[in-house]
């Protein structure tokens, strides 16, 4: 077998984990990998380790819960590549043109008259790793803000969601790369544009790029649960700081100084306390 069709029956081999998933079953969700991590760990005990889920056992358990959230915004699971690159334009001396081109040996039909495509190249990074999030509609707060996106689909983040409310959702793999022109100086002539990328992940990559997101702010569910607390009473923080700020102007706060910000703030709680 060179290539892997993920299905429920899928048996999972150490064998298998270089080889590109070539398909994926609709109805393969979150709980079927899971089990497949399951049944793996039975033959090789902490196997997970090397997925980046060295709890397997933790997040398990959780999984094997039922669900307590029925909230439906998310419809699925989606595996997608993400191309990391700088889009300011840092133009090279001429010096470090000739560098470059010395180890980039790009055929002549890059160059137009004295317009060279690859002056101020673009460098990017393409992870073997997989981003991971759910797909579901827009809010009807995001909808009333934005009517244009009604028709269309839009991430959510799903580090914070306890796996027993995810496990019911199928996964999908984007496999096409997205790419976006970059900034450029004014003036400058682009005909060379677009193209698709499409690139199947291996087995390791699948399963590495979930566990990765889902352990992303903690190894255990409960050390997930703490940091969404965490992140829940900072931001509760600054909505109460942002309330006590409102008898200040737009250009009085943009005067200030943290320090001062800081000053006010905490001789507002005193008057508060001492009323």
């Amino acid at each position: 077998m060179d290539v892997i069709r993920l299905t429920t029956e899928y048996v999972m081999e150490l064998m298998h984990l270089h080889k590109p998933i070539e398909s994926i079953d609709e109805n393969f969700t979150l709980y079927d990998l899971f089990v497949m991590i399951h049944v793996l760990e039975d033959s090789y005990p902490g196997i997970s380790a090397i997925f980046g889920m060295p709890r397997f056992d933790k997040f398990w358990e959780q999984v094997c819960l039922d669900r307590d959230d029925d909230s439906d915004d998310i419809e699925y699971l989606e595996l997608y590549w993400c191309v990391n690159y700088n889009t300011i334009v840092t133009p090279m001396t001429e010096e470090e043109k000739a560098e470059w081109q010395k180890h980039h040996n790009y055929p002549n039909s890059i160059l137009k008259g004295e317009n060279n495509y690859w002056d101020d190249i673009k460098e990017g990074e393409l992870s073997n790793l997989m981003d991971f999030h759910g797909i579901g509609d827009h809010s009807e707060e995001d909808i009333k803000q934005w009517p244009e996106h009604a028709d269309h689909k839009c991430g959510y983040g799903i580090e914070f969601t306890s796996v027993n409310n995810l496990k019911h959702l199928p996964i999908v793999i984007s496999e096409e790369v997205s790419f976006f022109q970059p900034f450029l100086k004014e003036g400058t002539e682009l005909s060379r544009t677009g193209f698709i990328l499409k690139r199947s992940p291996s087995l390791w990559t699948f399963i590495t790029s979930i566990f990765w997101e889902l352990t992303f702010c903690g190894f255990t569910p409960q050390e997930v649960a703490s940091k969404s607390d965490d992140l829940a009473k900072s931001c509760e923080d600054a909505k109460n700081a942002m309330n006590k700020l409102d008898g200040l102007s737009r250009e009085e706060l943009d005067n200030m100084t943290d320090y001062e910000i800081e000053l006010f703030l905490e001789d507002k709680e005193e008057k508060n306390d001492d009323n």
